[in-house]
Formats: structure tokens, sequence, C-alpha cells
């Protein structure tokens, strides 16, 4: 890129300090900022017509003007109505104007009887055609009609002239400074427009058609180079010198030998992967996804007992300390008789607890560690040699890189499948495995939605499940004060004084004490307590086989993903299992998820269709921050050519190396793009 394109904005014409704020709230910082903001649509005035012509939608009318008449509204005192007539050898066109009346003495018309061009949006009303607050242009001086009119989005203190003037500025002064870097290798099989000629097309397309062709070759930029940033932080990890592990040991094969079931084919494949990944002398960075219940635990508690089998340490990290627990004790079972220390670190220790734990690690020796992101402010146990972070959609992305850090093996799990378009994107760094079908003895889940009104029938149901020995969960939206703390508890009391009096009820939710919410958990688990009310904090990691019914209240504020999540509580169950989805939506997207829900039970199908109906923001959420803050690309519009740009740039890579890519226009071009931007790191 040419230094001169990465010029401040306040170097063109007219961009004091005020104007420069407004712009940078719309991403425009930089000359090139401009050069490549996208338009949000075009107004299409390419074709003029005569006013019998006139069609409601966005149009160009050329007729003679007619005389202006001006009255306030009644219903708007302060707005000045201005009407005139467009009148052409066929058909006439009413013409308004709605003005600030302090402001309309200041609004200069062409004079009555000039043949002008208006152009604007037309709408019906009563019977005829109105054009709204048009643009009058005579003719021979046209600038808006007869062509595609790019609308920016814009800021406070900006305007659709000022910015159109001001693009207008950039693309006469530095549109010849704009250098192709894409090889021809990479732009002729994708029949790519060269750079130059797509950044004039985007803002002055002849057509729409130039216009689609513009913005697919700069979106097509933003994805190759973002996948350019993905190899190169590949590259730099295995730069890096991490402890090669060796291959399986004895403890390793006493440790798959004592397991109490079968592996599946998916798991055992899981973890010859892993076994390769450990023995390079480079950090593993490996995705591990898996749907809800297929044994994603098993294949990080062989991967964890790898490293403590070659004397290092390893870690389990988690977003919860009720998650924390389980998992230690589940590790502890795991590791029965194997002689494999198991440690906890979560921030319901006390002082000397956490000083011993510390201490522990700080010796080196050889022993597994499960944590919560509080691990990551501990200092680097000299012998760290993996850590595996599980529920991984639960961490952000500096959190997951402040876990290890660099020339440590990392797993990532996660039981939030996520389509393979986000994992190019979310976690493109990442090697990615799947973890296909499920153990032996789970069963689907029976979902329905019941509509609130049946309600009353819903809990007589659970009633007789509970009462035969099962045991019930019901689920309630997450709380965010103890406000609703207080009502979560009255909405209990509802049930203990109704259809399920009599029935000892546990309540969790996360503004209880870390001990309260084992403690109930364990009476859950026992049986003591044979229905759990709570909210989502038992979305992942609560494992009760016993466990057949679930029920969601307010199902329809929930996402996809985590309703599919709760799901799995049942899953495990040994007798038929059943999902009960409380709810009366209002809107076509939350009776499209409850649909889903019902229709579904493959969590990677459910993650496709969480795509289309919520987009891939509300997918990641705010914790996947580093995800690409993309100016032009959005998914799932632009999976197409995310892969595009994914297999053109692997391609050209085996064709020249990664060296002369990383060297090359292209690396040069990638870092000049990235300079003084965020979100495109990805560590």
């Amino acid at each position: 890129m040419n230094p001169a394109l990465r010029a401040p904005i306040d170097t063109l014409k007219g961009v004091g300090p005020v104007r420069a704020a407004a712009l940078e709230r719309v991403g425009v910082r930089r000359v090139w900022d401009l050069l490549t903001l996208p338009p949000r649509r075009y107004l299409d005035y390419s074709r003029v017509v005569e006013p019998a012509d006139a069609q409601p939608g966005e149009g160009a009318v050329r007729g003679r003007l007619g005389a202006f008449q001006r009255r306030p509204l009644a219903d708007r005192p302060r707005v000045l109505l201005v009407e005139s007539v467009l009148t052409g050898p066929r058909g006439r066109l009413t013409l308004h104007w709605f003005l600030p009346r302090n402001h309309a003495r200041y609004v200069r018309f062409p004079p009555v009887g000039t043949t002008v061009v208006a152009s604007g949006p037309v709408r019906a009303a009563n019977g005829r055609l109105t054009m709204v607050n048009p643009v009058l242009e005579e003719e021979g001086r046209l600038q808006v009609a007869g062509r595609l009119l790019p609308v920016y989005p814009l800021s406070q203190g900006l305007s659709q002239g000022v910015l159109r003037r001001l693009v207008d500025q950039a693309l006469d002064a530095y549109l010849p400074l704009v250098e192709e870097y894409l090889p021809e290798a990479v732009r002729a099989p994708l029949a790519l427009l060269p750079l130059e000629q797509a950044i004039e097309r985007l803002h002055r397309p002849e057509n729409l058609e130039e216009a689609t062709q513009a913005r697919r070759r700069l979106v097509f930029d933003e994805l190759f180079l973002w996948n350019w940033s993905l190899e190169a932080a590949r590259a730099a990890r295995q730069a890096q010198a991490a402890p090669a592990l060796g291959p399986p040991g004895p403890l390793a094969a006493r440790f798959l030998e004592q397991l109490p079931f079968s592996l599946t084919d998916g798991q055992r494949e899981a973890m010859a992967v892993l076994d390769e990944d450990l023995t390079r002398p480079f950090p593993m960075r490996r995705l591990l996804q898996g749907d809800v219940g297929s044994g994603k635990t098993v294949v990080a508690a062989y991967a964890l007992l790898r490293a403590v089998e070659s004397g290092l340490q390893a870690a389990l990290v988690v977003p919860t300390g009720v998650l924390c627990r389980q998992q230690e004790v589940r590790l502890q079972e795991l590791y029965r008789g194997l002689g494999v220390r198991v440690l906890r670190y979560t921030g319901s220790l006390n002082e000397a607890e956490r000083a011993q734990v510390e201490a522990e690690l700080a010796s080196g020796q050889p022993l597994v560690v499960v944590a919560t992101h509080l691990f990551a402010n501990l200092p680097r146990p000299p012998r760290l040699g993996l850590v595996v972070v599980d529920e991984e959609q639960r961490f952000g992305v500096r959190l997951r890189q402040a876990l290890a850090g660099e020339g440590v093996h990392q797993l990532h799990m996660t039981a939030t499948p996520v389509p393979r378009t986000l994992a190019l994107t979310a976690y493109g760094d990442l090697d990615v495995t799947v973890l296909r079908g499920l153990p032996p003895g789970r069963h689907p889940v029976d979902t329905r939605w019941i509509p609130e009104r049946k309600r009353d029938e819903l809990y007589r149901f659970v009633r007789a499940r509970v009462e035969a020995g099962e045991r019930a969960f019901i689920i309630f939206p997450a709380i965010d004060s103890e406000t609703q703390a207080q009502a979560l508890v009255e909405q209990v009391r509802v049930l203990a004084r109704g259809p399920l009096a009599g029935i000892p009820i546990g309540v969790v939710h996360g503004r209880l004490p870390e001990e309260e919410r084992w403690s109930t958990l364990e009476a859950f688990r026992s049986g003591e307590v044979p229905v759990l009310a709570a909210t989502t904090v038992v979305e992942v990691g609560v494992d009760v086989p016993e466990a057949s019914v679930m029920v969601v209240e307010g199902a329809d504020r929930f996402g996809l993903a985590q309703l599919h999540q709760l799901r799995g509580r049942v899953a495990r169950s040994r007798s038929p299992a059943f999902c009960f989805l409380v709810a009366t939506p209002r809107t076509p997207q939350a009776r499209g998820r409850l649909n889903a829900m019902r229709t579904l039970d493959d969590g990677f199908a459910i993650a496709e269709a969480d795509l289309r109906l919520r987009g891939p923001g509300e997918l990641l959420g705010e914790a996947q921050w580093g995800a690409p803050e993309w100016r032009l690309a959005s998914l799932p519009e632009d999976e197409g050519l995310l892969r595009e740009a994914r297999q053109a740039l692997e391609s050209y890579i085996e064709q020249v190396g990664w060296e002369t890519v990383e060297g090359g226009p292209i690396g040069r071009e990638a870092a000049a793009r990235a300079e003084g931007e965020e979100g495109w790191g990805c560590g």
C-alpha cells in the first residue's frame, strides 16, 4: 500500500477536528478507510423518466417546474410543507418538501418553468404519486440524476452530501496511488476486478452489476488478508519451542484399559490426533468440537495424563467454580489407581489453600490442576506443558491467550458446535477436530414446545415422573439483580405450593455462594432433592443420569445453542427423556428457534440454523473478543467467498511457499492494512 493512502483523514480539504471525529465514528481515520468505506445501499437514479412513467420507489423524473405553494402543517407547526408540480408531455408528478420553518427561507429553488430532473423517493398516497424531498437539477448540470447514488453510513455531524463530496475528493486525488498486490494467479481464476477499478466502481458504479463486482473484490481482499493473518499466526507459533512429549507409555495404556466403557471411533481418532500434535517440538493449538455428550472429557483426561506421564504439569481450565469441582471429581474417578494427583484452584479456596496449590505448582512436580480463569493470574508454573480450556465458548480470545502463553500446548474444547464458517473466523488460528458420534446408551430427547396456557398440565406430568423415582430440571432465564433472584425464588414457591407440593425443590443461580450451589447440586445428584430449579448456571457440566425431564421456562428468551446445551443435561438419562420449551413467542425469530429445537437434535445442524437466524455476532457474543470486525464482509452472506479466499491463499502458498507470500506484496499489504487497526491479531 502506498504510504500516502495511510495519511490521516484530516489531510483532505474540509476535514477539521470536528468532522474528523464524526468520520472516525463511522470507521474512517485514514484516506484508505474512506476509499474503501462500503455504501449501505445505492439509490437508483440511473434511468430518467417522464412524469407519466414514474413508479413508487426511488426514481429520477424530468419535467417543467410549476409554481410553489407553502403552508404550515396542522399537526407539526414548526414544519413547512412546500409543494410544486413537475409537468411533462404526458402527466404530472407532485413534489413535496418538508422543511423546518426557521430554515425554509434559506432554501433556494430553480425558477418556475425551468426544466429540471427531480431525484428522490416516489410514494403513493390518496390515489396519486408524490416525490418527497427531491433533489432538483437543471439539464446539463446533473450530478445526482442519471447514476447510482451511494448511501453511506452516517454519524452526528455528517450528511450524505458532505460524505459524497469527500469520497469524490479522495478518489480524484488518491485513486491513482492504489497499487495492485494480488498476483494474477490468484485473481484470474476468480475473475476478480483490479483493485483500483474495484474501488472506483464501489463509489461510482454505472449499474448494480458493477457495484456487485466491486464489492466482491473488496470483500475477497478482506477475507484473503484475514486468512493471511491466521497463517502468519500459525507460522509464528511453529517457530516457538514447546516440550515434545514422547509416545504414549504404560500410564496411558493403563488409563485406557481401566475405562469402564468402550471408546467411540470419534474419541479414538481425536486421541490419535492429539498424540501426533503433542510429539511435535512446537505448541499444539487445537480446537476439539463435539456435540453435547459426545465424550470430550475423556479425550481431555487422556491429553492431561499424557503430559503428566512425560513429567510435566497440565491444567484444565473451566468457566465456573461448580464445574471446576465436578471436573475435579470426574478426573479423580478416571485416574483412580494411576497415581495421578489432581488439584483444584478456584476463588472459593481460602488463602492458605490457594498458597498450598501455588506452592505445589511452583515445585514443578507432575500433576493436574483444575482451575477457573484465575489460573491466568498465577505466575506461570515452570513445568507447565499443556493447558486444556473447557467450554471454550465462555472465554474470550485474550483470556485464552493469557491462560497458557507461549511455548505451551493448548487444547480448546467446546460443546457448542460452531459452523465451519465461524470456525474459520473465530478459531481460524486453531487446528480443528470434530468429535462425531455419541457413546452407547445415549438416547434422543423428546423435545416439545408447550404454550404457557398448558403449564399446569405439564407440571402434572413432571410430578408423575418425579414420583416414579426420576429427577427434573426447571430452568429460568438468567438473573442480573437481587430483585430478579427474589422473583425466581417466588416462582419456585408457587410451584411448591401448587403442582409440585410436597416435592423437595432445590434452587441454584449465579448470585448464590459457590458452596451453597455445590451443596444443592450434590443433593440433586444424590436424589435428596429430586427437582432442581436453576438459571443457566447448569447449562454446562452438570451430569446427573437420573434426570430425565427438562423444563425451560421462557424458552423464547434463549438462544438455540443455549437451549441445545440445556437439553443435553437430560441426554444422559437411563429412561426416556423429555425437554419441554414453555413459551408463547411474539416474534418470527423466536418461533423459528423453538421450531428448530423441536425438529433438530444434531448440534452442528442447530449451530447452522442459529447462524441463519441470528447471524455471527450473537453466536460469538461479547466473550469472543477478537473475532474479526470486517467492514464489508458479513456472514452467512459471504460464506462462499470466505471459502474461496482461504482456498486461494492455501493454493498460492503451495505454489510459491510461505516465505515468498510473507515477504512479498501480499505480506506487505496485510501489514499496511492492519497498521492501526483492531481485531486483526489472532495470536
